[in-house]
């Protein structure tokens, strides 16, 4: 426990300070007097020199505990919505902007997280234009009747002090930071399923390899891998392109038709199949034969997908090209929402490299 005020106190207390201008916005709004102006006075003034680390987390607990009262007042007077109003001016004078890399940074640097010593924030880099942000304890939330209203205006309020190109969600794993794809299109966001795809094909081609020298099968990880194949690659994936795109590839040609009827359409059963034979091995117990049949299973699977992927690339989307009016695919596919587990999958793929 520190006897002395060092650099760690000072950044805490930057954190505080934040939250306390935060509050402010509300008690402008409410009129009401804000009673601890924290970012008004210097750490120095309110510090318990002699019990540093306490101090600071009475603190951390005040403006907290002023916080969850005050959104809440707010609501109950004006409505959730009119917060977006009252969040706009505060967010454009503590804008965020660089990298993403930079990003994270400052958010680190302003919100509150907890003591240094709680190690509460976790930051993944899952790709280069994608960070996973997430809390061991969320220490606002017991000051929140709802929780939901908590983690909503701070998702308004981080989104609102972004750069346009950026934009922060929060899912049922934490917070996600992504940059944008500029004017992406709808070839663009199936194909960059497909290397997500590719990359959980991968790691089971790594699992194949482990039950054929090691003879053992590692039930817990390949059931979440077909979970996520069944969620991602199939209802997500291969369910908006059948919609979406294969639906009017067979009205638009004879060729269209064939195409979709005797091959993607063939091949999205083939691999529902493979799936649910997988999903049924899990409850057999491990012997020699079992073995060999998972093996089976989860390497035709591989190749089905990855010769499917190749066809799809350099065929099927290729010809929705020139075939389809674009401007009104694309329209569909800008309305459609992203996958909910999105980080949680890429987690566990980079757990599994």
């Amino acid at each position: 426990m520190s006897k002395f005020l060092g650099p760690i106190h000072y950044i805490l207390y930057e954190r505080i300070c934040f939250l306390s201008a935060w509050n402010e916005v509300y008690c402008h709004a409410l009129n009401k007097k804000q009673n601890f102006p924290f970012h008004t006075i210097p750490l120095e003034n309110h510090i318990d020199e002699g019990n540093i680390h306490e101090s600071l987390q009475g603190m951390i607990l005040y403006v907290q505990q002023e916080h969850g009262s005050l959104v809440q007042e707010f609501v109950e007077q004006f409505g959730r919505d009119k917060i977006l109003d009252v969040l706009e001016p505060f967010a454009k004078t503590n804008i965020m902007d660089g990298n993403i890399q930079d990003i994270v940074k400052q958010y680190q640097a302003r919100f509150l997280h907890g003591m240094p010593c709680d190690r509460n924030l976790v930051i993944e880099m899952l790709e280069d234009n994608h960070a996973h942000i997430y809390l061991h304890y969320d220490s606002q939330v017991p000051y929140f009747r709802d929780a939901s209203l908590w983690i909503w205006e701070r998702e308004q309020l981080i989104n609102k002090m972004l750069p346009e190109m950026f934009v922060y969600e929060e899912k049922e794993d934490g917070g996600h930071l992504y940059q944008k794809s500029i004017n992406q299109t709808w070839r663009d966001m199936l194909e960059e399923e497909h290397e997500i795809i590719r990359k959980v094909l991968q790691a089971m081609k790594k699992q194949t390899i482990q039950i054929l020298h090691q003879k053992y099968i590692d039930k817990k990880w390949i059931s979440t891998c077909l979970d996520y194949l069944s969620e991602y690659a199939d209802t997500f994936h291969h369910q908006k392109e059948e919609e979406l795109l294969f639906d009017k590839l067979k009205e638009a040609s004879p060729q269209g038709k064939v195409l979709v009827e005797n091959g993607m359409l063939i091949e999205h059963e083939m691999a529902r199949y493979y799936i649910k034979s997988l999903k049924k091995l899990l409850n057999e117990e491990v012997n020699d034969d079992i073995c060999v049949r998972f093996i089976g299973y989860m390497q035709a699977y591989i190749d089905l997908l990855e010769r499917h992927i190749d066809k799809e690339n350099g065929v099927a989307y290729p010809y929705a090209q020139r075939v389809l009016d674009q401007e009104s695919i694309q329209k569909e596919f800008d309305e459609t929402s992203s996958y909910p587990k999105l980080g949680a999958l890429l987690s566990f793929i980079k757990a599994s490299e």
